[in-house]
């Protein structure tokens, strides 16, 4: 099941004696009345701080992997610790779920090593991964994909007690478990679209750092969930990303430039630089160009697409800029640089489509892919006539692209505007194609689709 649709059930709900997710999501099963004041404590944390989210309703799901039984080669390690050695009270029921999650199960989920090595750092966070556990050993015994249990309910319940006991305590807010609880809920509020808890957690979490200084002191693990989370996040709402990208996430620095791209993308490179408004396009492009090398280079082994972390810091620079860059200005038709802008965005909105494409093939939540290919055929439609002939290359690279990033029955627009190119320029769809691999081309996701573009446009396979 896609990311989108585990979205779509996720909003619908499921969970007997509830009408809506949201409003049971973390309620302990005993009180349920006393998450009010749990998440209004919360909320009061965050706007001490002055930042100004205002809802909060607890519920998340990371992208669904398909459940199938077996053995899973990701699985945090095969001894686990012992029983009293786990930051929460345990006994059997406990141990069964760590072990069913982590040993048992051949569900690739990403981060799971991750998330366990965390969970141990915080008796909230630990309840999350609990709970968690609980989710998923119902989903696999009963096919429910949504399944939420009074058992993971309770883990919920207990984390978020655990989280305003911390906020409360001025020593307590400046250790990294908290971080660890409080990134736990930004998962959950992921995992169940709830964006109105997740922006009140995000924020909550960027006051704790500053309230502690920063990133100081904080394990690698940590590291690496804020760097995701925040991606991740950003990337459905096409915002800015709230942290920068700190040396100490361990990002490793290409090792290429303008010179070590294809001489097609380094032509158009060298072209866009001497423009103002083009230079963050270019950078872009450069910046895509050399994700593309690596995975060209890693993607021949079978375990490249299981390998989270560095799948994580291979799409961290190109995302973070792309996030970063300029937006459209409202009133962009006006402007005497009108085509300019429209070109640094479709290079913007085609990259975040790629890498949209590419973390769900990393098996990353992803559930803006639909959004962002809709905003892009719109875009094309209204304003591709206004990219200049000097940028011939580029305008064949965003249509070519985008046609093959779109499901087979959405390219119509793409066919139809591609056909016109072929029209005016007299050259063949081959020759498009060709062109397009000249510039930043992902062969583990665009090739296979390649041949059957072709073949649409060729024989008219298109209304």
């Amino acid at each position: 099941m896609s990311g989108r649709d585990t979205a779509r059930k996720s909003r619908r709900g499921g969970a007997a004696g509830t009408s809506r997710f949201g409003e049971v999501h973390f309620v302990n099963i005993s009180h349920p009345s006393d998450v009010g004041s749990q998440m209004t404590d919360i909320r009061r944390f965050v706007m001490r701080g002055g930042n100004q989210q205002r809802r909060a309703q607890e519920s998340r799901r990371e992208n669904s992997p398909s459940i199938r039984p077996g053995s899973d080669n990701s699985s945090p390690g095969r001894s686990l610790p012992p029983l009293g050695s786990f930051p929460v009270p345990g006994d059997t029921r406990m141990l069964e779920l760590v072990r069913f999650a982590n040993e048992v199960t051949d569900v690739y989920i990403p981060f799971r090593a991750t998330w366990f090595e965390v969970s141990l750092m915080d008796p909230g966070a630990f309840e999350v991964i609990l709970g968690n556990n609980a989710n998923l050993w119902e989903r696999l015994r009963t096919n429910n994909i949504v399944a939420k249990t009074p058992e993971a309910m309770r883990h919920y319940s207990q984390s978020i007690v655990q989280l305003r006991q911390r906020l409360d305590d001025e020593t307590a807010v400046k250790g990294q478990g908290i971080i660890a609880n409080v990134l736990g809920h930004v998962c959950l509020n992921m995992r169940h679209c709830d964006w109105a808890s997740w922006k009140v957690h995000m924020d909550g979490l960027c006051l704790i750092l500053n309230t502690r200084g920063g990133f100081c002191g904080l394990d690698y693990q940590i590291h690496l969930l804020i760097l995701l989370y925040d991606l991740v996040g950003s990337i459905v709402f096409d915002s800015r990303p709230r942290f920068p990208l700190y040396a100490s996430f361990g990002i490793p620095s290409p090792n290429g430039d303008i010179l070590s791209t294809p001489p097609r993308l380094r032509a158009l490179l060298l072209r866009l630089v001497q423009k103002s408004d083009l230079v963050e396009a270019g950078e872009a492009m450069m910046k895509m160009s050399h994700m593309s090398g690596i995975i060209k280079e890693k993607s021949r082994s079978s375990t490249f697409w299981k390998k989270d972390i560095e799948g994580l810091l291979m799409i961290s620079p190109a995302l973070h800029f792309l996030l970063s860059m300029p937006r459209l200005p409202d009133d962009y038709m006006t402007h005497a640089n009108r085509s300019d802008l429209v070109a640094r965005e479709l290079v913007r909105l085609t990259c975040l489509t790629i890498m949209s494409v590419l973390k769900e093939r990393l098996s990353f939540f992803t559930v803006e892919r639909a959004g962002l290919q809709a905003r892009l055929v719109q875009f094309i439609a209204a304003n591709i006539r206004y990219v200049e002939p000097d940028f011939f290359d580029l305008k064949v690279w965003v249509l070519i692209t985008g046609a093959l990033m779109e499901e087979h029955s959405l390219r119509d627009l793409y066919i139809n505007e591609i056909k016109h190119t072929m029209m005016i320029t007299n050259t063949s769809v081959g020759n498009l194609v060709h062109i397009t691999q000249e510039m930043v081309w992902i062969d583990a996701l665009m090739s296979s689709s390649a041949n059957e573009l072709i073949q649409d446009i060729t024989h008219g396979n298109s209304s």
